[in-house]
């Protein structure tokens, strides 16, 4: 424990980086058991969502570097989830779409995350649900506020 640190914030850190570090461990088995890459469920997501995002769209939404991105994406169209195309009025940029097998494969993972989803996170009450809600936004909002922006970090 840190001496600058209150014993109770300690706890609770504490507990939130377990909490955290399990989730992400039982998370990881789960994809790997359906051969699934961790990034896989969030890009095809997105572009069930909005599809023809940018790769920098792309990297931004999911908070990781474009290299790390371009790797997956291209792991992802050899597997024939998505095709990328050079945009049509800047060809400096790529645009990424979700084929039919890459609809499929988001079908199949949906599946796997909510039985996830109601093994953890689903197995609270509506009221520890809604606790861990507020609780979790307002520690996002705090996060956030501390994370220097990409113009920031940009300039340092």
């Amino acid at each position: 424990m840190l001496p600058e640190v209150d014993a109770l914030v300690s706890r609770t850190f504490h507990a939130f980086r377990t909490a955290s570090h399990l989730h992400h461990y039982l998370m990881m088995q789960i994809l790997a058991e359906g051969a699934a890459h961790p990034g896989e469920p969030l890009i095809l997501r997105l572009l069930i969502e909005q599809d023809g995002l940018t790769q920098r769209d792309l990297a931004t939404k999911i908070r990781r570097s474009r290299a790390w991105v371009t790797k997956l994406l291209q792991d992802m169209e050899k597997a024939g989830m998505v095709a990328r195309q050079d945009d049509d009025a800047d060809q400096r940029l790529t645009r990424v779409f979700i084929t039919e097998r890459g609809r499929e494969r988001e079908a199949e993972l949906d599946k796997i995350l909510m039985e996830f989803l109601n093994k953890t996170v689903g197995a609270l009450n509506e009221q520890e649900l809604l606790d861990l809600e507020r609780l979790l936004s307002k520690l996002i909002f705090n996060i956030e506020a501390a994370v220097p922006s990409e113009q920031d970090r940009d300039c340092g």
